[in-house]
């Protein structure tokens, strides 16, 4: 009889416990009720956590229009560039204000669906620094001190030499007195993003350099003793950031 006592006793403490589990189950308490905007204001500090990320290492010189138009945010539905400023330009830095909007779901739970979710959002804001080579900086603001409404931001294309760059830059080489090639070579590429450099080898050759940093377009032309103008082969990592750029070295003292 003892026996019997002791095996119904089990049974209704175990019934009584499976009871409980279920409506816990059932409830989402057994994990913990979550808040949506708790987990709301978390994704939108992780999608800024990502960003910065993304931002990374400054090795470019744009502006901050750009950039902000650049793919740092594509694909990223809910963060908007809503300010900019400046540019990635030595003495300079790009300003991006940006504002995170997040959205959660509600979840009612249940088994296998696990905890409750109510239905949550969020909205921060942050504002990145970018300095050439340095990495980049980010820095939590209030929101209800930035625009709310502005035009998308555009991409300003990258300076690069025209197409025929080449055919002008050889018949000037071929034209020119070493006293008047480097002003004739300026009056010729007037745009203030392209480089020219030029010299005249003590062998008396006359070798110019034109070049376009942002696009990391670069020619170099020497006019040989004999007339003939002759391409200078490099390699393009040479004209990278922190490198020696489109330069006449390229030709009268290339890099071992």
């Amino acid at each position: 009889m003892r026996q019997v006592t002791l095996v119904v006793g089990t049974v209704c403490v175990v019934m009584v416990g499976l009871a409980v589990f279920a409506t816990l189950w059932l409830t989402g308490s057994i994990f913990g009720s979550q808040d949506g905007d708790r987990i709301a204001w978390d994704r939108a500090a992780a999608t800024a956590d990502a960003m910065q990320e993304d931002f990374g290492y400054q090795r470019d010189r744009r502006d901050a229009e750009t950039i902000a138009a650049g793919p740092v945010f594509t694909g990223r539905n809910g963060a908007t560039p809503v300010a900019w400023s400046g540019s990635t330009d030595a003495g300079d830095e790009a300003v991006i204000d940006v504002r995170i909007r997040v959205d959660v779901a509600a979840n009612e739970g249940g088994f296998g669906n696990g905890p409750v979710v109510s239905a949550g959002n969020a909205e921060r804001c942050y504002r990145f620094t970018l300095v050439i080579s340095q990495d980049a900086r980010r820095d939590e603001v209030d929101c209800a001190d930035l625009p709310t409404d502005v035009e998308p931001p555009v991409i300003t294309p990258l300076a690069a030499l025209p197409e025929d760059a080449a055919v002008r830059l050889e018949a000037l080489l071929a034209a020119s007195d070493p006293s008047d090639l480097a002003q004739n070579v300026r009056a010729e590429f007037t745009d203030p993003k392209f480089s020219v450099d030029t010299t005249v080898t003590d062998a008396g050759e006359l070798v110019v350099a034109v070049g376009a940093q942002e696009s990391r377009d670069c020619l170099v032309r020497v006019r040989k003793l004999d007339g003939t103008i002759a391409p200078v082969s490099f390699d393009r990592i040479l004209l990278e950031p922190g490198e020696g750029g489109c330069t006449v070295q390229l030709y009268t003292a290339p890099p071992l």
